[in-house]
């Protein structure tokens, strides 16, 4: 790439005869030479690629404004395609077939055709489902009448969706269609509505768009009742088939969406406007996420006819943000506006899900990127129409997008399988030194339509000119301490890991980690961050993992076995009084697993045990146990006397983990005692 730009330059010079000659070529060659300088990036930018990402013209907007903003009549015909893969939801909690039955009871209007499709699930609590086969079902007048049946296959599938959307069209055609996906969860880079019964296939962001033009169906609206699906890059995806999208950014309630509400005023009023029927689902389930305290809900709904102007300017800040990795301060400023951005689908999880408020975002940029950021915000304005949230989401601005806070390089290469958007990857190259990018991202020509190459030239920093060095050292009261002998620049953030020796089983277990903060004006010592007093239940020792500070309020989950099942409980801080309330105990979810839905599984009677890990063989030790009752005392503690060893992890920007070598500390009664050379070598 650096080479063919200087022989750009060398021919501009040497032969100005061919100037028009040479036009004609680049201008089928997507790569962006000198005379590129002088033009906004706006203006390159269509040059090259068009009104990329912009599905409408400005008449057909006009028309669209005619047909989904303004009201139909007591004939208009509504067909509802509701693709339902239960999944753990239905075979251990029964909420699909609960949802199939509110549908049926709140739908008495001929003209408002219901069809559902079944499937991805080992066992439903319905007689009139099976899980051997995939069923058709029209709901209505508090019945589910099975009208086909096909072959069992993954609803991860595309062609499983695709034959359902063709079939509903076909023997259903209506004036409105809506599409309704049900079932768990996950970041975009996994996808959604896994399927038990066949390795947890997910339908991935990909093989939803092309079932969505296989189908046929432009529909008026696309519902997802499934956590974490209201992302930048699946309403760009499905633009082209969907008007509007309906969805959380944030996990879902077990329940999800409030069916009896908006099913009876869609039958009762199937006249309605698109816009208006979208309207009371969102305000309908965040009414009822209210009453239940879930004070994390979010959901909004997103005019997709706006997404291009809105995914433009995301490849616009994408251009920027590879621009402003080319200096260390420039990563380091964008690794801490991540961070300080709102996430979401944490619920106990030790990794991210990696999707951050689009919104947040561009605030937390407005120095780093000004021209982008303002202009995400100014076209989220127009995408998303309404959006509402609970009092500890208060950031959300109805779109989440992926940014790889912690990721794998299995997540990204899922993430790059469906992605158009060059300078992005690129971007995520440079700051991720176990991951490249695809081959067309540095090239000449995208392999695909809706592929953009970066059209920034700056050479990123790289981590090998910014090592990070450690040197660990005691304190006078005998607590590590670490300083940074060189690479603080490139350093995003700094934890305090502590190992406990269990006496009686003499595995040294991992007691948590927590946040360290620099002691000096020069950010290169970190002490502090070792407590010797700790959270507990009962007087069991918990294994405390910090999550997120919002509003001054702290949560943190602790692993447990509940019942002998593994599970988090979720903690809360208040910060009025400094007490703390036990939330409940909800799931985690790794990379390739679903985003369990935030469902408390504490029951009165249940048995905890408090689990920490071994760091030899990485298994779950129980140390201490209770029984879950209304009486239950949290409070702090001393630490158990015994031997610890403290020790620092440092992540740079570029992804990378430094671990210090750790020094032992010696506890008995709630203070540090010295430990005398001879012992030294306890672990």
């Amino acid at each position: 790439m650096p080479r063919m730009n200087y022989l750009k330059k060398r021919l501009f010079a040497s032969f100005r005869i061919f100037v028009v000659a040479l036009s004609i070529f680049l201008s089928c060659v997507p790569v962006f030479g000198d005379d590129s300088e002088d033009k906004s990036w706006n203006e390159s930018f269509e040059e090259k690629y068009g009104s990329y990402g912009d599905f409408y013209t400005a008449g057909e907007l006009e028309s669209l404004s005619h047909t989904y903003y303004e009201y139909g009549t007591p004939s208009t015909k509504w067909t509802v395609l509701i693709y339902m893969s239960g999944s753990d939801l239905e075979s251990s909690y029964g909420e699909g077939s609960r949802t199939l039955l509110k549908i049926a009871a709140a739908c008495n209007n001929p003209n408002v055709r219901i069809l559902a499709q079944t499937g991805g699930c080992t066992r439903w609590n319905n007689i009139r489902v099976s899980s051997k086969k995939m069923q058709r079902f029209r709901l209505s007048g508090k019945s589910l009448e099975q009208i086909a049946e096909v072959p069992l296959d993954s609803m991860g599938k595309s062609e499983t969706l695709s034959s359902f959307i063709s079939w509903g069209r076909k023997n259903y055609p209506a004036d409105r269609y809506m599409i309704l996906f049900w079932g768990e969860g996950a970041p975009v880079s996994s996808g959604f509505l896994h399927d038990k019964l066949y390795s947890d296939d997910f339908l991935s962001v990909a093989e939803m768009k092309q079932a969505l033009y296989d189908g046929g169906v432009h529909f008026d609206i696309a519902v997802f009742d499934a956590s974490l699906a209201q992302s930048l890059e699946l309403c760009r995806e499905i633009s082209p088939y969907v008007h509007y999208s309906v969805g959380s950014e944030e996990t879902m309630l077990p329940e999800g969406l409030d069916y009896e509400s908006w099913v009876s005023y869609l039958s009762k009023n199937n006249g309605c406007s698109v816009q208006g029927l979208c309207k009371k689902i969102a305000d309908t389930y965040c009414d009822f996420a209210e009453d239940v305290d879930f004070e994390e809900s979010t959901i909004s709904v997103v005019d997709l006819s706006q997404i291009g102007p809105l995914y433009k300017s995301f490849v616009k800040m994408s251009d920027e943000m590879q621009d402003a990795s080319s200096s260390i301060s420039g990563i380091k400023n964008l690794s801490v506006a991540s961070r300080d951005s709102l996430t979401f689908g944490i619920y106990g999880m030790l990794d991210r899900s990696n999707m951050l408020d689009l919104g947040d975002f561009a605030r937390n940029t407005l120095d780093v990127l000004p021209n982008s950021s303002f202009e995400i915000l100014e076209n989220l304005e127009k995408s998303v129409i309404y959006e509402r949230h609970g009092s500890k989401r208060l950031a959300a601005s109805g779109l989440s997008f992926f940014y790889p806070v912690d990721s794998s390089a299995a997540e990204l290469d899922s993430y790059a399988s469906f992605s158009g958007n060059g300078p992005y990857l690129s971007y995520i190259d440079s700051i991720t030194d176990y991951w490249r990018a695809p081959a067309w991202v540095p090239g000449f020509l995208p392999t695909k339509e809706n592929q953009v190459p970066s059209l920034s030239e700056s050479v990123p920093a790289k981590s090998r000119d910014y090592p990070v060095r450690l040197d660990e050292r005691e304190s006078a009261d005998g607590v590590p301490v670490l300083t940074l002998t060189s690479g603080a620049e490139s350093v995003s953030q700094v934890s305090f890991g502590l190992l406990f020796m269990e006496r009686e089983s003499g595995k040294i277990l991992n007691v948590g980690f927590r946040e360290a903060n620099s002691l000096d004006e020069t950010g290169t010592i970190y002490g502090g961050a070792l407590s010797l007093r700790c959270m507990s239940m009962d007087s069991n020792i918990m294994n405390c993992i910090y999550m997120e500070e919002k509003n001054s309020e702290l949560d943190f989950s602790v692993p447990v076995l509940l019942n002998g099942r593994s599970t988090n409980l979720l903690f809360s801080t208040n910060p009025d009084d400094g007490g703390c309330e036990l939330v409940g105990a909800f799931d985690a979810m790794t990379f390739h697993s679903p985003m369990p839905r935030k469902r408390n599984l504490l029951r009165t009677g249940d048995m905890l045990e408090f689990t920490f890990t071994d760091i030899e063989s990485f298994a779950e030790v129980a140390v201490g146990y209770t029984t879950v009752r209304s009486s239950n005392k949290i409070s702090l503690r001393n630490l158990p006397d015994g031997n610890y060893m403290g020790y620092y992890v440092v992540t740079d920007v570029f992804g990378n983990t430094y671990e210090s070598l750790g020094r032992t500390i010696r506890v008995s009664s709630g203070v540090i005692v010295p430990v005398v050379s001879s012992e030294t070598e306890i672990f």
